[in-house]
């Protein structure tokens, strides 16, 4: 087997780039804008077998440095300095393996060398010395799903630690129209609901979904007042130029839906179609009609929800953050995990943050309703009973 690195996708063999996608965020077109983010550093590590047979393992190295795309990327290097009693820094810079940027990683490109065991080990122990030759800090796979942690534990020879992060909330689309949906919520929660969608009309707004490039100027100063509200970097110029890199990487696959008023935008929600499914990506709202005109529950989840339901897709994807809010709106949620490969973590600080998190997602799903799937729950007791010293 051959191992060769590139500082482009669109240098890697075509032959190479025919691994089939499971979501936008590890699409090509999401790929390239990713390595076009300077506040990463991209090096795809691709392995070639006979056949030809092509494996890739995207890889990226991070400072620290904030962008719309490594928001909330910090977090398991605050929990781990938390529970080391460290600092966060001490952590960067670091190198995430496999797609970057959104919220879910499910290691796609890695999926023809997953009978091979030998193959693996070649390609991740080549990643790890080439990590560690320039000098990264900490090594991780953000944001994995369930299903590619097992893979992980079972496939990838390489000792690794799991820490679990914010849950992602998710909707499965199984209506033909809004009303529908509302009629299958409990019957508590459907005069609220009600009254939140049509708030929008009732104060005078109109809700349209619209191309992003047109509207990337009067949404960015929306999304950077959220992030001031939330402590987060609020300028605009910048969040203007990624979101306009948004638009110009992915096309017809960003739109947005846009609540529009005399005064001008009152809320917006970035959408991102791929296939089957739609990703509700970043969200923005005048925090003075929030309440009155339930701006943030229509950008983030009803109108999203009847966009889908007019596209007939299948899934939405709610992100990480706020999950109470939506799941008192017929959400579910499932797992997410930091793959941590460098540096080793002490097992009982794992297994004690896993526990902690596992109640957590316990209590939402006990509180909201729903299931803890199967493939959450078999690593959550490999994580909390049986996870073994590194």
């Amino acid at each position: 087997m051959s191992i060769g690195l590139y500082d482009s996708f669109g240098d890697i063999p075509l032959e190479a780039r025919a691994a089939e996608t499971e979501t936008i965020f590890d699409s090509e077109a999401w790929l390239k804008l990713i390595e076009a983010e300077p506040a990463l550093a991209p090096l795809y590590f691709v392995a070639q077998q006979a056949g030809p047979r092509f494996a890739i393992l995207p890889t990226y190295r991070w400072d620290g440095t904030w962008s719309l795309f490594t928001q909330h990327y910090d977090s398991p290097f605050t929990a781990l300095a938390r529970l080391l009693r460290s600092d966060p820094s001490a952590y960067l810079p670091t190198l995430f393996l496999g797609s970057v940027g959104g919220y879910t990683n499910k290691l796609p490109f890695l999926r023809r060398l997953f009978g091979d065991h030998a193959a693996l080990s070649e390609l991740t122990a080549r990643c790890l010395q080439h990590a560690r030759a320039e000098g990264v800090r900490s090594i991780s796979i953000p944001y994995s799903t369930s299903a590619a942690v097992a893979i992980a534990l079972d496939r990838i020879p390489s000792p690794m630690t799991l820490l679990a992060t914010e849950p992602a909330a998710y909707l499965n689309v199984t209506w033909s129209s809004l009303d529908g949906y509302v009629q299958d919520l409990p019957s508590k929660r459907r005069w609220s609901v009600r009254k939140e969608v049509s708030a929008v009309a009732d104060c005078g707004h109109h809700p349209t979904v619209e191309a992003l490039a047109p509207w990337v100027d009067r949404i960015a100063p929306l999304l950077a007042d959220l992030q001031r509200r939330h402590g987060l970097p609020d300028e605009v110029t910048s969040i203007a130029d990624q979101l306009r890199r948004i638009a110009g990487a992915l096309g017809e696959a960003a739109s947005v839906v846009v609540i529009a008023s005399p005064r001008g935008v009152v809320g917006f929600g970035l959408l991102l179609e791929s296939g089957d499914d739609l990703y509700s990506y970043k969200v923005g709202f005048v925090e003075a009609e929030a309440r009155e005109c339930a701006t943030y529950f229509n950008v983030l989840f009803y109108l999203p929800l009847d966009y889908a339901i007019q596209r007939h897709l299948r899934r939405i994807h709610f992100g990480i953050t706020g999950a109470e809010a939506k799941l008192l709106r017929g959400a579910q949620v499932e797992a997410r995990w930091s793959v941590i490969m460098e540096p080793a973590i002490p097992t009982q600080v794992a297994r004690a943050w896993n526990e902690l998190q596992l109640r957590k997602h316990q209590d939402l799903v006990r509180r909201f309703g729903g299931v803890i799937s199967a493939a959450d729950r078999d690593v959550f007791e490999r994580t909390v009973d049986r996870q073994e010293p590194a």
